[in-house]
C-alpha cells in the first residue's frame, strides 16, 4: 500500500513539472506597462498662467493605445486637441501638444485652478470628451496652474 502511495505522487510529482516547464516554454508574451510624463516651460507663472499652455512629454510602452492631454477644469476633465508626434523608438515617444484653461474671453474661465496632465488609454476619443476612468491604462503627475487673466 505505501509503494502504491509512493509510485501515485511520483507520477502526479513528474505530471506536474512537466506541465510546469510546458506552460513556461509557450513564449507567453508580457504586455509592458506604460508610462507618461509632461512638462511645461519653467518660464510658465504657475500662480498667473496663460489661456493656452504648451505641453512637452514623454510615453513608452504605448503600441496600440491612445495618449491624450487632459484638463481639469472644475472637476470635470476634458480631452484635449490632437498631440504633435516630435521622435519616436521603438519603445519610447515624444510628444507636444497644448492645454486650454478654460475659455479665452470668458470671465468664468478667470481667477482659480485648473489642473493638467496626461493618459495613456485603449480607447479614442474626441477633443472636449471626458475620458473615462476605465479605459485608462496610465498617467502622468498633475501639474497645477492658477489662471488669473
Amino acid at each position: 500500500m505505501v509503494k502504491k502511495l509512493f509510485c501515485l505522487s511520483f507520477v502526479f510529482f513528474v505530471f506536474g513539472l512537466f506541465v510546469n516547464s510546458y506552460i513556461y516554454s509557450q513564449n507567453i508574451t508580457e504586455y509592458p506597462i506604460p508610462a507618461i510624463s509632461i512638462s511645461i516651460d519653467d518660464a510658465i507663472d504657475k500662480e498667473n498662467a496663460p489661456f493656452k499652455i504648451q505641453v512637452k512629454g514623454t510615453a513608452s510602452n504605448i503600441n496600440n493605445l491612445y495618449v491624450y492631454l487632459v484638463v481639469v477644469d472644475n472637476g470635470v476633465e476634458w480631452i484635449q486637441p490632437k498631440l504633435s508626434w516630435v521622435t519616436s523608438t521603438d519603445v519610447t515617444k515624444r510628444f507636444e501638444g497644448y492645454c486650454y484653461l478654460g475659455e479665452i474671453n470668458n470671465p468664468a474661465s478667470l481667477n482659480k485652478m485648473y489642473k493638467i496632465f496626461a493618459i495613456v488609454t485603449d480607447r479614442k476619443y474626441k477633443e472636449y470628451k471626458h475620458p473615462d476612468k476605465r479605459t485608462i491604462r496610465a498617467n502622468s503627475k498633475e501639474i497645477e496652474l492658477f489662471r488669473v487673466s
